[in-house]
């Protein structure tokens, strides 16, 4: 359900989806792509402190690489948004080298 909602960009609704299924499912192997769905939801949402805490969390995870590269993305548009762009440009460089 919170992909759905996040798909019909009711980003609100979708992190409460996320939150649920990971506070219910910690353990479970997709946890880390609930955990990049609500950083990138908060992103939407222009609440980038909490994007970026999401975000962060999951780049530390061991996440496959896809999941892990499209946090270590957001981040970086996190970063921009933030107009923190020597920061946003050192993500994106260490992205393109650590997952090519």
């Amino acid at each position: 359900m919170a992909d759905s909602y996040y798909f019909l960009k009711e980003y609100g609704k979708a992190v409460q989806g996320f939150e649920t299924f990971r506070a219910k499912f910690p353990s479970e192997e997709r946890a880390p792509a609930a955990l990049l769905r609500v950083g990138t939801a908060r992103y939407f949402l222009k609440n980038y402190p909490g994007a970026r805490r999401a975000l962060s969390d999951v780049a530390k995870t061991n996440a496959d690489d896809n999941i892990r590269a499209g946090a270590l993305f957001y981040l970086a548009k996190v970063s921009e948004a933030e107009s923190k762009l020597d920061e946003a440009i050192e993500t994106l460089r260490g992205l393109t080298v650590d997952y090519p």
